[in-house]
């Protein structure tokens, strides 16, 4: 399993935030990618080809991932994909970022959609993940 080195610097006392340098992988390697936010994890990372939420008519690339939060505190996290095509050239991006706090102990499932046809998926070739996130010190 690849796995993102994440820096991490304080911009507040009670909050740490992580940020992993772009790591580009083959669309088949997505799932090797992790990242630590504080004492929580980021992995399960997948992309696959769907639809705007039960509109067949409206083609996307779904990305999900999961965070485990072992922090004392909520977590805050932030994924984004790029997609590219064997020629380096890019065809799309997608970012899914947490709506709310991912609660100390909890596990979530995450996902953002961008629209794109099929056709344009299947050319997918190689991707470019970013993962950030911020770990809440707790009370």
């Amino acid at each position: 399993m690849k796995h993102l080195l994440l820096t991490t610097c304080a911009v507040a006392l009670f909050a740490t935030p992580s940020f992993a340098e772009p790591t580009c992988v083959a669309i088949g390697d997505i799932g090797t990618l992790s990242g630590d936010i504080g004492n929580g994890i980021v992995n399960n990372l997948s992309l696959s080809a769907g639809d705007l939420y039960g509109q067949e008519s409206v083609p996307t690339a779904i990305l999900s991932y999961s965070v485990a939060n072992r922090n004392s505190g909520p977590v805050y996290v932030s994924v984004d994909v790029i997609f590219l095509d064997s020629d380096d050239f890019l065809i799309a991006a997608v970012s899914a970022v947490s709506s709310s706090a991912i609660r100390p102990g909890m596990t979530e499932a995450l996902s953002g959609r961008t629209i794109l046809s099929k056709p344009d998926f299947d050319r997918i070739d190689e991707v470019c993940v970013h993962i950030a996130g911020i770990a809440d010190a707790g009370d």
